[in-house]
């Protein structure tokens, strides 16, 4: 009897053509009840309740900050700028036009979003355009203890407004100088001012002097810069971001790495990163979004997955903000706001695949695979009369070629001991066998583990 390992991250390296092993559309948690690998693979939480924004375009900004902008949701769609509440009523501000995915930063009274260089100050009930001095382009915008942070576009330059001010004076302004290259974007940690340059970081703090209200803390720097603006977000006590070499780097007080070399090799050729956070009954989502595929990093355990969309290699759900337990998220291919639903196991009647691959290693002589038993939620069909189905096929070379997909029931409703086990597979031949799992029916599904000739 041997365990077949499952992924715990997804990982595809296809530099030295390792097999790809899959962890898409899910997320792993500790399951005390599993005594064979004490690990649950869950499925991500599914899209529901659309919302129209607009009349055209799609979604470039979603932002929501407690106490800002009168608790509201604020959503650039196309190049129109709303105001969205959690009734679902929205309300035309302004115009932002462009074809990027703008930051915003707030305070109780104003905020303000940087996109394409220009800088807009909004209430919930008023908008303009901020006048920088000489006509500076903005690279991104920060806010703490009342100041917002304005870094100057591909220079080391930072205006600030102070409390209560419209637009920067032409004189409030510091360097960030520890070394020469320019700042790419920037947040605030605590207490502090992290500003993300092209090759390294540096850490700022509030003096409470109005004359020179920031200064730089000498000894807190690193050096894994940063590749993209729109790849920092805030994620709750920490924040993530990818480096200048393709790594997704998470700083809660000291910078960590938590990509494997799998993910760096895709993103080093990605294009477009736009990235967001979610919560989830203790799991923290990071949501990094690109050309090529969707990249989540649960901060809780440390593991990678891949999110995508049926017939798209990316997750739609692209940007969102949260509002209390309610998570919003918009959709990269239309005006559409999406609930992010953790009772729905599809995106609003688009199937959702849900894929694992496990391993069973072999280094000596063939062995029969009589049978592969799961540990499944059999039994929770979502009708008395629809039993979902679950797929697996194995490969014998590394992923090169695979056999035909095998289903299996997982029970009506109410059939909680239904025996979910695949027979008469064969022999495992040496490296081992590769078994991949998946799950496309409207039915929730969670595996905890796979064993092989258990029974």
């Amino acid at each position: 009897m041997s365990e077949v390992a499952l992924a715990t991250t997804d990982l595809h390296r296809k530099y030295g053509k390792l097999p790809h092993f899959r962890l898409t559309n899910g997320f792993i948690e500790e399951d005390k009840t599993n005594g064979v690998n004490g690990t649950a693979w869950l499925q991500r939480p599914g899209l529901s309740s659309p919302q129209t924004i607009g009349s055209s375009g799609t979604i470039r900004l979603m932002w929501r900050q407690k106490g800002a902008f009168s608790g509201s949701f604020a959503v650039i769609t196309g190049a129109s700028f709303y105001r969205l509440e959690e009734s679902g009523t929205q309300t035309l501000i302004g115009s932002i036009p462009g074809t990027d995915y703008p930051v915003v930063a707030g305070g109780i009274d104003k905020i303000i979003i940087v996109s394409e260089g220009v800088a807009y100050y909004a209430t919930s009930s008023t908008f303009s355009t901020i006048t920088m001095p000489a006509g500076e382009l903005v690279s991104t915008v920060i806010y703490i203890n009342g100041y917002f942070l304005l870094p100057v576009l591909n220079t080391q330059k930072v205006f600030w407004i102070a409390p209560g001010g419209t637009n920067p004076n032409a004189l409030d302004y510091f360097s960030c100088e520890r070394v020469s290259d320019n700042i790419i974007t920037g947040f605030a940690q605590g207490d502090t001012v992290w500003f993300l340059k092209q090759t390294n970081e540096e850490v700022w703090v509030p003096t409470g002097t109005a004359a020179a209200p920031f200064q730089r803390v000498t000894g807190r720097f690193s050096t894994y810069g940063c590749i993209a603006r729109n790849s920092a977000c805030a994620c709750g006590p920490a924040n993530a971001w990818v480096s200048i070499d393709a790594e997704i780097v998470v700083a809660d007080g000291t910078p960590q790495v938590v990509s494997s070399p799998s993910d760096s090799e895709a993103l080093r050729t990605a294009t477009n990163l736009r990235s967001w956070y979610f919560s989830l009954d203790g799991h923290r989502f990071y949501i990094l979004t690109t050309d090529i595929a969707t990249f989540v990093v649960d901060l809780s355990t440390g593991s990678v997955a891949r999110y995508n969309s049926f017939g798209f290699d990316y997750w739609r759900a692209h940007l969102g903000a949260v509002s209390d337990r309610l998570i919003l998220a918009g959709d990269s291919n239309s005006n559409t706001v999406w609930t992010v639903d953790p009772e729905a196991s599809n995106d609003n009647g688009q199937v959702v695949t849900r894929e694992v691959t496990g391993f069973v290693g072999n280094v000596g002589d063939p062995v029969s695979c009589d049978s592969i038993s799961l540990n499944v939620d059999a039994g929770w069909s979502p009708s008395p009369t629809f039993e979902p189905t679950l797929q697996m096929r194995f490969s014998d070379d590394q992923g090169n070629t695979w056999s035909s997909w095998k289903a299996k029931g997982l029970g009506l409703q109410g059939y909680y001991g239904k025996d979910v086990t695949f027979r008469s597979l064969g022999s495992v031949v040496r490296p081992g066998r590769l078994f991949q799992f998946r799950m496309t029916d409207n039915a929730r599904f969670r595996l905890s583990y796979a064993r092989m000739n258990e029974v």
